[in-house]
């Protein structure tokens, strides 16, 4: 399968670009953007549902700690920096997931733009928006690969 932007591909239409290339830039900067929008939807509601978890343990720890201090249930000395420890970094990374797909949101609109005007700049700006997209999500994938594996392998090991 040849690339879109091959020579084989041109027939001198507008800017140079065959309609076939046009029509695959368009539907991939649409995708892109339907894409980042979902992927918003999705990171925003984690990051509601995060706030409401510090909210939520903080209420729930105090009430154990009155109970632990009156003589029943659990003292859990301790625990809520951990809580919030951990909720603090997954609030971390979903706004920095959330910083990439709104840099897969540009990529899509600036495609969409390329298709309508043709300049090269804007279409180096999206390419260079698609490889920071790309870039934050890899490395982010590899670090919750090394948090899964450690979560799986070595806790248990620990204790």
């Amino acid at each position: 399968m040849s690339n879109i932007l091959d020579d084989n591909n041109m027939n001198d239409t507008g800017a140079g670009h065959s309609a076939l290339a046009i029509s695959r830039l368009k539907t991939i900067g649409s995708r892109s953007r339907l894409t980042a929008i979902i992927q918003m939807s999705l990171y925003g509601i984690l990051i509601l549902l995060c706030l409401y978890a510090l909210v939520a343990g903080a209420s729930i720890l105090s009430n154990l700690s009155s109970m632990a201090r009156r003589g029943g249930g659990i003292d859990l000395e301790g625990m809520g920096s951990l809580i919030f420890a951990v909720v603090g970094l997954v609030l971390v990374l979903l706004g920095l997931y959330f910083f990439a797909s709104f840099k897969l949101m540009n990529y899509g609109a600036k495609i969409t733009e390329f298709t309508e005007t043709g300049n090269p700049q804007t279409f180096e700006a999206a390419v260079s928006d698609r490889k920071v997209y790309f870039m934050i999500t890899v490395i982010f994938s590899i670090i919750m690969l090394l948090l899964n594996l450690y979560a799986t392998f070595a806790m248990p090991i620990l204790g």
